[in-house]
């Protein structure tokens, strides 16, 4: 990621071709003190802003080619293992509850969702 001027960042794909653009929308000091930021916890990336988390974790194995994904998804079916592994990129967001509790409210691996993580 990029910040190219205060307010945005840019996100290029690594293993796709992709960009975002993350646009700052409003500015709390006091939100922006509780800022934490975590590389390597368990191979995962977090990021919380107040009350909120997002946690990133890279594949586990390397991401299929893209003209291979449906084939080794067919060559999969039967093998929840296998299957688990091609879907194995986490993208999860959060909320950090009154008892200090970190909860997946949603995620790119769904039986993810309603688990707690501890990453501090």
């Amino acid at each position: 990621m990029e910040e190219t001027k205060p307010g945005l960042m840019i996100e290029r794909g690594i293993h796709r071709d992709y960009l975002e653009e993350w646009v700052q929308s409003a500015f709390d000091a006091d939100v922006m003190r509780e800022w934490i930021w975590h590389d390597g916890w368990n191979g995962a990336t977090v990021l919380r802003l107040g009350d909120v988390f997002m946690l990133a974790e890279d594949r586990r194995p390397s991401p299929p080619e893209a003209n291979s994904f449906e084939g080794d998804v067919q060559a999969a079916i039967g093998n929840e293992a296998a299957l688990s592994a091609l879907l194995d990129c986490e993208i999860s967001y959060g909320h950090v509850e009154a008892d200090g509790s970190w909860r997946i409210a949603h995620s790119t691996i769904p039986w993810r969702e309603g688990e707690t993580v501890s990453p501090l």
